[in-house]
């Protein structure tokens, strides 16, 4: 889980350090990629096989991911484990 959530980093980092140039494809589509293998980790409400810190930087991480893209990829994930934010 270490691994994963440290590489979702690396690649945001690349993604937001581009200021105003557009984002590269690659480092987008390693960034998703990242954040896929991240999710396999998903189960229910929380990360499998994580300490409750490993957990909130992978919760961490998957928020920065679908800020720095766009996507709403995950926000079924992040409704189910913050149920007390999700709107309705």
């Amino acid at each position: 889980v270490l691994a994963l959530i440290l590489s979702v980093t690396a690649v945001l980092s690349l993604l937001c350090a581009s200021d105003t140039r557009p984002p590269d494809s690659g480092l987008l589509a390693e960034a998703a990629s990242a954040a896929a293998g991240l999710q396999r980790w998903y189960h229910g409400t929380s990360y499998r096989s994580a300490e409750w810190w490993q957990s909130a930087n992978a919760l961490e991480a998957t928020i920065d991911y679908m800020q720095a893209t766009g996507s709403r990829a995950y926000v079924g994930d992040l409704n189910r484990t913050l149920p007390g934010l999700s709107p309705g």
